[in-house]
């Protein structure tokens, strides 16, 4: 009997122990996909931006736009205020520069004793008044000896200014003046006859348009000619010694 029952129970010990290694099986499949996904990279989780505090400043718009105007005005008024100073600068230079065209173009003009004393000696026109009246008869004549002498030294670093010509009447009468008449006489007969001319009779004696451009020409060489003339003259002024020449 005992026999019997063991022999009666082994198939539900069999089906036992199968069934509880299928259990074990699957509780080993599920632990290993546990740690297989526990495994995997987490996802990045996204930074969260900050949130802006309730009490944060607001930018004002208009004060910005604003500064920025005040900043590009203060940009421009700098570069203006660079302009103005270099254009001073050359202002200066170009006047400097005119005064001094102007003096050399001027004419020069013989000195008088006193005048050419003064220069001589470096001394005040007052003072050379004084000293000049002082000398006798033979040193003054050496002195005006010696400024006719420096008239003509000076006068030969000089191109004479080049001349239009007379022009209309003047002309007219340089053309058909007789000497040895009266002067009065003489223009008021030019006068009568000129206004007797015809238009075409006048156009004669007029400068043409040809004369005038040469003339301009001319004129605008020698004048670039008496500035460097004028140099030159300066440092024989400069380095003149009456001395030399009493």
């Amino acid at each position: 009997m005992l026999r019997s029952f063991v022999t009666s129970i082994r198939p539900i010990a069999y089906n036992a122990t199968a069934w509880i290694s299928i259990r074990a099986l699957a509780t080993t499949a599920a632990t290993s996909t546990t740690k297989k996904s526990s495994t995997k990279a987490s996802p990045k989780t996204p930074k969260k931006t900050p949130k802006k505090s309730a009490n944060a400043p607001k930018v004002d718009t208009k004060v910005v736009r604003l500064q920025n105007k005040i900043n590009t005005a203060k940009s421009i008024r700098k570069n203006l205020q660079q302009q103005i100073k270099e254009i001073s600068a050359q202002h200066k230079t170009l006047s400097k520069e005119r005064k001094f065209e102007e003096k050399a173009t001027r004419k020069i003009q013989k000195l008088s004793p006193n005048n050419f004393y003064a220069m001589a000696k470096k001394v005040s026109i007052n003072v050379s008044v004084s000293e000049l009246n002082q000398l006798s008869e033979e040193e003054r004549a050496k002195w005006i000896a010696a400024r006719d002498a420096y008239w003509e030294k000076a006068k030969s670093y000089f191109t004479p200014k080049p001349k239009l010509g007379a022009n209309g009447f003047a002309k007219y009468v340089q053309v058909n003046y007789v000497r040895g008449e009266s002067i009065t006489d003489t223009m008021k007969k030019l006068a009568d006859e000129w206004r007797e001319l015809s238009e075409t009779e006048k156009q004669q004696y007029k400068i043409s348009k040809e004369d005038r451009e040469q003339y301009k020409k001319a004129f605008e060489k020698w004048r670039e000619l008496r500035v460097k003339e004028y140099k030159d003259y300066l440092k024989f002024k400069e380095n003149y010694r009456v001395e030399d020449y009493l």
